[in-house]
């Protein structure tokens, strides 16, 4: 990290701007690093301007550039910090510079029981609906569409491999003993005394629904409440988009799953998980704990999902919305160990059946959507 940050006070310096300290914003886990830099006095009014990137995976400055100028027009997005009439990051493909935006996000908002998010909700979620009918392609194939393939695959390989895929073989505690996850992966389950297929099965049925997936459209790419800011502005207030660099052609249904996903994922308590090996059978009791509030704040997106997807003619295949939603959980995996704040981090190994817990918990995935 202090080699970019050195790259970032020389380049600001060369254009006038003298970085005082970094600031971290912490929240978001997927490897790339947002720092607020704070500035001396300058004469372009500059007191803090927010600087990304990723040590992991290089060109974060070029796609959040792509992304903001392929969604501008249906959501806001921080403006670019300009000098003398040029973008001043626009020759830094690895580092991506923008205006600080002084507001919550929709999580914050949530977490903290600001009555507020209720008018959040319903203007995030009516832009994305309306970019989304705009923006609707009805006669696309998925094998039209970059990444679905390879996203079913890559899945499977993170659920089973630490770090990213790259890593040892995952493990879990299984009557007291420790069982690479891939090896017990063809077991026929039974799961809180509910018979489902195997782990593997219940991937490849997965795979087979989203590969049937027939909505497309331009969507954020990750619809997460930590991405969408709520700047007050006169009585209205707006809602800006951040972290655009995945913004493309993608299904809707994985879209709505990222939306409704994200609180349960963020916001709930594993307290009890016991795994046992019966009769060559995955024996599994798993309860999750999530709050009445949390339940009440995902009804109320799926509530205003249903309403507005109705109202533009959107229909969404059940199969494939729940399809979606599982492969949220299983990749979910990846992210636990950066995001010890959540309680279901702490033993992130036994969070690979996660998805199954909190479907069964959060009785509102269960509601039809239009």
């Amino acid at each position: 990290m202090e080699t970019v940050l050195k790259t970032i006070i020389a380049h600001l310096k060369n254009i006038g701007l003298k970085v005082v300290k970094f600031e971290r914003i912490e929240g978001g886990v997927s490897g790339a690093i947002n720092m607020i830099a704070f500035l001396e006095t300058n004469s372009f009014g500059l007191n803090r301007i927010v600087i990304k990137f990723n040590e992991e995976k290089r060109g974060v400055g070029e796609r959040e550039r792509k992304g903001a100028k392929l969604i501008n027009g249906y959501l806001e997005t921080p403006s670019p910090v300009m000098i003398n009439g040029e973008i001043i990051d626009k020759d830094l493909p690895d580092i991506f510079i923008s205006q600080y935006i002084p507001g919550p996000t929709l999580d914050s908002l949530v977490a903290n029981g600001i009555q507020k998010r209720k008018e959040v909700i319903r203007k995030v979620i009516d832009l994305h609906v309306k970019m989304w009918a705009a923006t609707l392609k009805s006669n696309m194939l998925i094998t039209e569409v970059e990444g679905y393939p390879r996203k079913i695959e890559d899945t499977k390989k993170k659920l089973f491999f630490e770090n990213f895929g790259n890593g040892k073989p995952r493990e879990i505690n299984i009557d007291g003993a420790k069982r690479e996850l891939r090896e017990i992966a063809d077991l026929p389950i039974i799961f809180n005394g509910k018979e489902l297929p195997s782990l593997n099965s219940l991937l490849d049925l997965a795979g087979h629904h989203i590969m049937l997936s027939r909505s497309f459209a331009l969507l954020h790419g990750d619809e997460g409440a930590g991405n969408f800011m709520w700047l007050e502005n006169g009585e209205n207030g707006k809602i800006i988009s951040v972290d655009n660099e995945r913004v493309g052609i993608h299904c809707i249904e994985e879209g709505v799953a990222k939306f409704l996903c994200w609180f349960p994922a963020v916001h709930s308590n594993k307290k009890r998980a016991d795994f046992n090996i019966v009769n060559d059978k995955l024996v599994i009791y798993f309860e999750i704990d999530i709050s009445l509030f949390i339940k009440k704040v995902v009804r109320e997106i799926r509530e205003k999902l249903d309403e507005l997807l109705k109202t533009e003619g959107i229909n969404l295949e059940l199969p494939i919305f729940h399809a979606f939603c599982a492969f949220y959980y299983f990749r979910e995996i990846q992210w636990l160990i950066r995001r010890p704040q959540s309680p279901m981090g702490r033993n992130y190994m036994e969070s690979s059946i996660l998805c199954l817990g909190i479907q069964e918990a959060a009785r509102c995935f269960r509601k039809s959507l239009v």
